[in-house]
């Protein structure tokens, strides 16, 4: 959640860390002339947007157009968006799932999943809320043995779905957050489901 109050104050609340108040944000207006902004996110080299036309540009840090990267064949519409600073993966659902790797558009992976939401929570796994079902994910097989969450994702692997797992099927997730602290992930609105599940997972 994010609201201004009248000092020009900006808040921004956070699933783990709590309430954060920024003073006096200047606000930034980029003409984007042909685009469609529909997401954005930070990224190394300054800022991707997604449209609603299919194409993933780079801005730089004051948000001056740089480049197209991507673009959908047939045009369909960006509407989800994640960088992954941590192993420059770039993640976005349209018709179906994309990672490219380390922003290597020529080599990227496609699944036929709608995914609402993707989070980190180790060297190997992501949590993930998809179209019918909330789960987890794998793009590194290296690290797979040391994590904490092998043996649940190799134990309801996702036959269908190549690199998930399901935690919960026939749920409309939406969102996911990880309390890196304790541990567990939330996917609102079905906490109820999911602090049950959790508290098998510790016995």
């Amino acid at each position: 959640m994010r609201k201004k109050d009248r000092q020009n104050n900006y808040w921004f609340s956070s699933p783990n860390e709590g309430v954060f108040m920024a003073p006096n944000l200047n606000n930034i207006v980029s003409a984007q002339q042909n685009l469609l902004p529909n997401k954005i996110v930070a990224a190394k080299q300054g800022f991707l947007i997604a449209t609603k036309k299919g194409e993933i540009c780079l801005y730089d840090s004051l948000l001056n157009f740089k480049s197209i990267l991507n673009k959908q064949i047939d045009n369909s519409e960006i509407y989800y968006l994640n960088f992954d600073s941590t192993s420059n993966d770039l993640f976005y659902s349209s018709k179906g799932f994309t990672q490219a790797p380390q922003l290597n558009f020529q080599n990227c992976n496609i699944f036929q999943t709608a995914i609402k939401e993707i989070t980190r929570l180790d060297g190997a796994y992501y949590a993930i809320a998809a179209s019918g079902y909330c789960g987890l994910a794998t793009f590194n097989n290296e690290k797979e043995n040391t994590s904490l969450w092998n043996n649940y994702f190799t134990n309801h692997i996702k036959v269908e779905v190549p690199n998930t797992s399901s935690i919960l099927e026939g749920v409309r997730g939406k969102s996911v957050a990880y309390n890196k602290q304790k541990k567990p992930f939330i996917l609102p609105p079905i906490l109820d489901c999911l602090n049950a599940l959790l508290h098998q997972l510790k016995k």
